[in-house]
């Protein structure tokens, strides 16, 4: 039984062997969600952090993610952006962090091996990938009741649905600085989206993908 983790790659399975949908479930990856610590208020203080979890990679957009921050913060110099992960391109994106003139505003993390404090401590949580398929940091993201700002590429849609739990932008520079100013600018829809997409986190609880594994 081939088991697609998102409609999205249901389809690409059905075309590429020439098999009907119904013989494809569909099952999302699962997290335990008891780890996630959910937020407790949406107000920001002097600052307002911006997070992304990944690897330093070309899919994950490093580059087009300080780009858009550049452009943030030439109209909100309050936001801070912070990066955990590693990769091949960490050095290469510290050097540009420098060469935009922002690295005073980007922290560099490093590999964690506990990411949850890092999400409750955050005000916007970003995924501006140029490709993926059902990203675990997403769903690290919604069960902690982050407002989200993701690519409208392979999986995310069908995880986080526009304007309701999460807001979908191209992932290009200018796509992605609008969707942070929208959550920078207004705090009730930063509270509505994190609370709903928080909600919606239990389809990608580890049980439910027991169970439907199971079944």
């Amino acid at each position: 039984v081939p088991v697609a983790l998102t409609p999205e790659v249901q389809s690409s399975i059905a075309e590429f062997y020439g098999l009907p949908l119904a013989r494809i479930p569909v099952i999302y990856n699962g997290i335990d969600l008891s780890r996630c610590v959910p937020k407790t208020t949406y107000e920001t203080g002097e600052t307002v952090t911006i997070l992304h979890v990944g690897r330093f990679d070309v899919p994950k957009n490093h580059a087009g993610l300080l780009e858009a921050f550049r452009l943030l913060r030439e109209t909100h110099p309050e936001c801070h952006l912070r990066l955990v992960g590693d990769g091949d391109l960490r050095a290469d994106m510290e050097a540009l962090a420098k060469e935009k003139g922002i690295s005073d505003a980007v922290e560099f993390c490093g590999m964690q091996s506990n990411v949850y404090p890092y999400l409750h401590d955050a005000d916007i949580f970003t995924l501006p990938s140029i490709y993926e398929g059902n990203p675990m940091t997403i769903i690290e993201a919604m069960g902690t009741g982050l407002p989200i700002v993701a690519s409208r590429v392979g999986g995310i849609p069908d995880m986080i649905h526009d304007g309701e739990s999460g807001i979908l932008v191209e992932p290009e520079p200018q796509s992605i600085c609008a969707g942070f100013t929208r959550l920078v600018e207004d705090g009730t829809l930063r509270q509505r989206l994190g609370e709903t997409a928080r909600r919606q986190s239990q389809t990608f609880s580890a049980e439910h993908m027991a169970r439907d594994y199971l079944s």
